[in-house]
């Protein structure tokens, strides 16, 4: 027998229901709680995420309301997070006999469907869904649809969910949300162009929907009407932060570098700073040439991350621009030292040791990017004028005739050639390398002069590259 009657707890304080429950669970009375009042302590315990507790709450309420279906169906959702499947779709089936027309029913059991891969069985269950669902329901049910598809990996479907559901309800700003992202990943762009100007013609005030269209703009490249799109955006919400950093993104994109960092830095100001929005504006300056502000806002994203190698070797970039080579040096060590597996900090190391006239460190550093990664042109020629710089010729064309078998239609590897002979005297040599590379990119030819820049006045070679001109 109850020993209380808890009427109409749902105008009670939370804090006072909950403790009076756990109050009741201690002492081990029975206390009788109405519909609502069960509801609210369901809806607690699962915000703590304490889903044990939440499942001791809903079969006390099965106890004291053994007919209601809404508790079937919370106690069903409890066990499918467990993935206690079979139990979950027993107590379904149950809520069904009770209240078919409760459309969470066939949500959940969606989900399982989709859990199991039970795509087609999924559909059925929403498609059942719709014929009892009222017209306010429906946009929910074109939005799990899309879950289905996704899972599926079906996305024109997705977008096709999508944009129905946003048809239905208008405000839905989980499908709006959901179609950036569904556009971005299928690429339909004209699509979603189209979508959305008729759209905003009806919904003129939907900042999401401009946000979107922004997007799909820049996903076509039509980066000035993507900007005009955004400014939209901050017109109707000048607090929303995405709208700012993505048109500072596309701006950078212009090549419009002090109004990209413009609208980064109020994206900065007005949501939480985060190390990839320090890193852009770092970029941004970084093209400005402004190197100090530059390493000012890559600071900024390594105090946030200080295991950020990427903002660690833009740092050094900086310092490197800079010819301020040692500092370059410790900042780009710090990016090898954070990730070894990265060719790009080793070659950073080489160029500068080879700046530095310091070619034994090149060396032993651009043989590693070599190893790294073979596949890399770049590379190898490095290697081969770090060699020559230091006066191992033997091993510098030695790398050269190894590059030349891996890529034959390289031509730089000939016209280095060329340049190492010539340098060391063999004018024969020279002018045989020479020859084989013109034949194969006559426009290339200029590189020789950085590497003996004495040799474009020789007669013979002048003559030579003229004849292939011709």
């Amino acid at each position: 027998m109850y020993e209380r009657n808890f009427e109409d707890y749902e105008r009670e304080d939370v804090t006072e229901l909950i403790e009076t429950f756990e109050r009741m669970v201690q002492d081990e009375s029975n206390y009788f709680f109405e519909e609502g009042s069960f509801d609210q302590i369901i809806e607690y315990y699962e915000e703590k995420l304490d889903m044990k507790r939440a499942l001791d709450v809903v079969n006390r309420a099965l106890e004291q309301h053994p007919f209601v279906a809404s508790f079937l169906i919370k106690k069903a959702h409890l066990l499918f997070e467990q993935k206690r499947l079979d139990e979950a779709m027993d107590l379904l089936e149950k809520a069904e006999a009770l209240d078919g027309s409760d459309i969470s029913l066939y949500l959940l059991r969606c989900d399982i469907f989709t859990w199991q891969g039970k795509y087609n069985k999924a559909l059925q269950t929403i498609q059942v869904a719709m014929g009892i669902a009222d017209e306010d329901e429906k946009a929910d049910l074109y939005l799990e649809l899309a879950d289905v598809y996704e899972e599926w990996e079906k996305y024109d479907e997705v977008f096709d969910c999508l944009v129905r559901a946003l048809e239905l309800d208008p405000e839905n700003e989980e499908a709006l949300n959901r179609l950036w992202f569904c556009v971005e990943f299928t690429e339909k762009f004209e699509q979603s162009i189209t979508f959305h100007k008729r759209f905003i013609d009806e919904h003129p005030y939907s900042y999401l929907a401009w946000f979107n269209l922004a997007h799909a703009y820049s996903g076509l490249d039509l980066y000035e009407k993507a900007v005009e799109a955004f400014e939209f955006v901050i017109a109707i919400n000048e607090d929303y932060e995405y709208a700012h950093k993505d048109c500072g993104e596309v701006l950078y994109r212009m090549g419009e570098y002090e109004k990209a960092a413009e609208y980064l830095l109020r994206a900065s100001i007005i949501g939480k700073p985060y190390k990839e929005l320090y890193y852009s504006l770092g970029e941004c300056f970084e093209q400005l040439k402004n190197y100090n502000r530059a390493r000012y806002y890559y600071r900024k994203a390594t105090n946030l991350d200080p295991y950020f190698a990427d903002a660690f070797h833009k740092i050094g970039y900086c310092y490197e621009e800079e010819e301020r080579f040692d500092s370059a040096i410790t900042a780009y060590e710090r990016a090898h030292r954070l990730d070894k597996s990265s060719a790009d900090y080793v070659v950073a190391l080489g160029f500068v040791y080879f700046n530095m006239d310091q070619f034994d460190k090149s060396i032993e550093y651009f043989r590693r990017a070599v190893e790294m990664e073979g596949d890399c042109e770049e590379n190898w020629e490095m290697l081969s004028r770090a060699y020559f710089e230091a006066v191992e010729y033997r091993e510098a064309l030695n790398v050269l005739e190894k590059a030349i078998l891996l890529f034959e239609t390289n031509a730089n590897f000939f016209y280095m050639k060329s340049a190492f002979y010539y340098q060391i005297g063999n004018r024969n040599e020279a002018l045989v390398n020479l020859e084989r590379a013109l034949l194969q990119d006559f426009d290339s030819h200029d590189l020789m002069w950085e590497i003996t820049p004495y040799m474009e006045h020789d007669d013979t070679v002048a003559a030579l590259i003229e004849q292939y001109r011709k």
